[in-house]
């Protein structure tokens, strides 16, 4: 559930310990120079967020929300290194963010706070859901792992396949960092994309690139190589 809390005119955006501040409010105007009445008969500045109901851990998450028309938006993501990530709300009042590297597990207290272009302010809180796949056909005997394919498919990103026990998870980490979750099907077969846990285009390939499959009836490793 959001919480949204409206503040006043904004005479600073304060970064403290790589958060942001709440915003400082401007003293009331002396009475020799009133306020318009359009400054005071505007709407009140509103921001709200739209996360997936639940995400699928180990791939980048796309927020989106709505705000007050051309205002800077803020996003800060508890547990997953993203502090005052800025964007901007379009005419329309949308705007969306992706983020950088990839999350896992559950992220709460996250905030959204908009800075209208008249100054002033709001925020809300939101939430971010990650549920893994669990394995199903219990009753397969344990397959080899195998990968059988690694494609480039850009400059950070790359798409495997292969085989392995049916209902497994499979889960492939490239040094910690490129990641991906994949159900093997029924047939045995199994795919994903994984990306660099960076901007795209940032970084390279790391060695060290493993995969894992997860079943009742076992679990198992084996290495691949990404081609250059």
């Amino acid at each position: 559930m959001q919480k949204q809390i409206l503040g006043g005119v904004v005479t600073a955006v304060l970064l403290s310990g790589g958060v942001l501040a709440a915003p400082a409010v401007a003293s009331a105007a002396p009475a020799a120079h009133p306020v318009s009445a359009t400054a005071t008969t505007a709407a009140a500045p509103v921001i709200t967020v739209t996360t997936p109901e639940a995400f699928l851990p180990e791939t980048r998450v796309t927020i989106r929300g709505t705000a007050t028309p051309n205002s800077d938006v803020y996003l800060s993501i508890v547990g997953a290194n993203v502090l005052n990530e800025q964007v901007r709300s379009d005419g329309r009042g949308n705007w969306s963010y992706t983020t950088r590297s990839v999350l896992s597990g559950n992220l709460a207290g996250n905030s959204a706070f908009v800075v209208a272009p008249d100054g002033r302010w709001a925020q809300t809180t939101f939430d971010l859901t990650g549920v893994y796949p669990q394995p199903t056909h219990a009753e397969a005997a344990l397959r080899a792992l195998v990968v059988s394919g690694v494609e480039r498919t850009g400059a950070s990103s790359a798409r495997l396949s292969g085989t392995a026990t049916p209902g497994a998870v499979v889960y492939v980490r490239s040094a910690g960092w490129s990641q991906g979750v994949a159900v093997v099907g029924d047939d045995g077969r199994w795919s994903t994309t994984i990306t660099i846990a960076t901007a795209p285009g940032e970084g390279s390939w790391p060695a060290g690139n493993v995969v894992y499959q997860d079943h009742a009836s076992g679990s198992s490793r084996t290495t691949f190589a990404i081609p250059s």
